[in-house]
């Protein structure tokens, strides 16, 4: 506990207030004031953060319940123990409902516990202002979070939701809190089972992260990835905790980005830093004759032909190093053919880090510059036999 505590005590008699900062400040260590009448308990508590307060049952002009009370009512964050002359039940259970956390009868035995009675009350106090305080912070995280966070009961009622939550909903809070998540009329028929069905992995205590897309009370159309999970309260099962992150525009930007890929006349593969083949489109199958399937279980080394593995992971380090890089090579298909291709290449700092590869089929190009080589090469050769004939 620390030893920089602020302590008030309030009694009409003197004796007693001195009597109990002498307890205090032996036991406590702590800082303790005293004052004699009940306005000025009121004042002193008005003007300086006290830790404890020590008040009196009675007082001559104002009782200490009434002090208490006016406390209670400028909220005052201040743990009060009761002090009486009458240690009957109904004081206490008065002390008790006006606010005060503990009280003690002043006798022999009530200022020898004194000091236990205090720091307990201390201690229980500290304890609910950091439970308070850590509620706050995470109320502020609740609300503030970018994410749709929503909060449910064990049987699929949803007890709490953030800001984001209700933006995404297009509603109002006051429709969706009570309600289960089959029934907020946002879901297709055909999409409860499916949500069920992880719903009901969840309270197995398995994680699930599940794209869900509906159409708002807004009528726009909505596209979440939700990860769900268990939350526990002293070991036991007491919700379950949804966070959804609105993908909208980006399953908007790759639907737009595949129709790109899939009409582009030149083949594309997504690879990561071990080569290994993440994405492909409908140009790259055409040009080497596997199917998407095949060529996502492939490296780039299956069908490179003049690279050796080791000289491409030379490359892809190289193109880390620059960020892109453009050169000719040939690849082998599926039914055995070799074909030239032109590869443009960039690298992107991402998941890892990704090689995004445009691939060109240039072997009719590379057939025209051989047939043009040879056919320089034969104009000359006539051209020195002319001359020798000559």
């Amino acid at each position: 506990m620390s030893s920089n505590l602020k302590v008030l005590v309030a009694d009409d008699n003197p004796d007693h207030v001195q009597l109990i900062i002498e307890i205090l400040n032996q036991e406590l260590k702590a800082e303790v004031e005293g004052v004699t009448q009940g306005e000025e308990c009121l004042e002193k508590v008005k003007k300086t953060r006290y830790d404890l307060l020590l008040l009196d049952y009675l007082f001559p002009e104002i009782s200490g319940l009434d002090v208490l009370k006016e406390m209670v009512e400028k909220a005052y964050d201040l743990p009060v123990i009761m002090i009486t002359g009458h240690g009957s039940e109904k004081v206490a259970v008065e002390a008790m409902k006006a606010g005060a956390i503990d009280y003690i009868v002043k006798s022999e035995d009530g200022f020898q516990s004194l000091p236990f009675v205090a720091k307990k009350a201390i201690e229980k106090d500290q304890l609910k202002k950091r439970l308070r305080q850590s509620e706050e912070n995470f109320q502020n995280l609740f609300e503030s979070a970018n994410d749709a966070i929503i909060y449910l009961d064990r049987a699929g009622r949803i007890l709490e939701v953030n800001k984001q939550a209700v933006e995404v909903f297009g509603g109002s809070k006051e429709e969706v809190l009570g309600k289960h998540y089959t029934r907020l009329g946002v879901f297709s028929r055909g999409e409860i089972p499916t949500l069920t069905n992880n719903f009901a992995d969840v309270l197995a205590g398995k994680g699930v992260t599940v794209n869900v897309c509906f159409k708002n009370k807004k009528g726009q159309e909505i596209a979440l990835e939700c990860s769900a999970s268990l939350m526990k309260t002293d070991d036991k099962v007491s919700g379950i905790m949804v966070i959804a992150r609105d993908i909208t525009e980006r399953k908007r930007a790759e639907e737009e980005y595949k129709t790109i890929l899939d009409t582009a006349m030149d083949g594309f593969t997504i690879d990561d830093m071990q080569g290994r083949i993440l994405e492909v489109n409908d140009a790259y199958c055409r040009l080497i004759g596997y199917t998407r399937d095949e060529l996502l279980t492939m490296r780039i080394s299956d069908v490179e032909v003049e690279e050796r593995e080791g000289e491409t992971a030379q490359r892809i380090k190289k193109i880390m190093e620059v960020g892109e890089d453009r050169f000719e090579t040939r690849h082998r298909c599926k039914d055995g053919r070799i074909v030239d291709v032109e590869i443009s290449v960039n690298y992107i700092d991402a998941g890892g880090g990704r090689l995004f590869v445009f691939a060109r089929d240039i072997t009719e190009r590379k057939r025209a510059e051989e047939a043009l080589k040879k056919s320089v090469q034969l104009l000359r050769d006539t051209g020195e036999m002319a001359q020798v004939g000559g």
